[in-house]
């Protein structure tokens, strides 16, 4: 990949040009953009959740002082004959269409709400897309490089691009590194170890006794593809079986009971804008 998976953004221009839909296989993706009012700027724009009032990310300057407006783009998800869900994608001060680049300002940890903050204590709130996690900021210039937009992407218009490392028969392997040049390009690091290699706290109890365990470390891991990294086990008949993983940064161990089976490791290669 030529950038890295956190610079990947939605197209912002798209998600607040007007009412429009996507067809994602058999889901379809319906984009409306709503005003939710006015935010009177003076010096800066404050982004928060009033509950983690710790993580709040203060922006100097990023839009003009002044009246602004303060829009949601609300996607509806619909799949063929079920009932639809929305959620709001993403929030936006300003006005995009004015916008020529997008420049990352700097993320916030949100819970249900999200709350921008202007003059005087005035404040817009805004659900929260798919509900907790860190979001980022992004601001938009114009032409002449002016700043004219403050934009919050909550990553539901981004679609995750699956990539897969085959790893071979776990049962054939020995102790020892499950050496692989893909893995370790991606920080990842696989290995097959014995039972008093691994702690006691997941040794201990029924069932949990194999003599060898598959330890997978992600620690040096890129979180924007391990955030949430899992290995997909197929038996001799071709189906699936799930082998619980950690996420960046962790270490993480499954017992190998011998059975015979393939692994592969399924990871996010990359992002699809919708």
């Amino acid at each position: 990949m030529s950038e890295p998976l956190s610079a990947i953004h939605t197209d912002f221009g798209a998600a607040f040009k007007g009412p429009r839909q996507i067809a994602d296989g058999p889901l379809t993706i319906t984009i409306r953009p709503k005003r939710l009012g006015d935010l009177d700027v003076a010096a800066d724009v404050r982004l928060a959740d009033p509950d983690i009032p710790s993580c709040e990310l203060r922006l100097p300057g990023a839009v003009a002082p002044g009246l602004h407006p303060v829009w949601i783009a609300e996607a509806t998800f619909a799949l063929e004959g079920g009932e639809p869900g929305s959620r709001v994608a993403c929030a936006l001060i300003g006005n995009p269409a004015e916008a020529n680049t997008w420049d990352l300002a700097g993320s916030v940890e949100v819970g249900g709400v999200a709350e921008f903050s202007g003059k005087d204590g005035s404040a817009v709130t805004v659900p929260s897309g798919w509900g907790p996690g860190v979001y980022a900021a992004w601001i938009g210039r114009d032409h002449a490089g002016a700043k004219v937009a403050l934009a919050l992407d909550f990553r539901v218009l981004l679609k995750p691009v699956l990539g897969e490392i085959a790893l071979g028969d776990a049962s054939a392997k020995p102790i020892g590194p499950l050496q692989n040049a893909d893995l370790e390009t991606l920080g990842v690091y696989l290995s097959v170890v014995a039972a008093d290699k691994v702690p006691s706290y997941l040794r201990d109890g029924p069932g949990r006794e194999p003599e060898r365990w598959l330890r997978l470390d992600c620690r040096t891991a890129d979180a924007d593809h391990f955030a949430e990294p899992n290995i997909i086990g197929y038996d001799r008949e071709g189906n699936e079986r799930f082998v619980p993983v950690g996420g960046a940064g962790d270490v993480s161990y499954t017992p190998l009971d011998g059975e015979p089976y393939t692994l592969v490791l399924r990871y996010v290669s990359d992002l699809q804008v919708l």
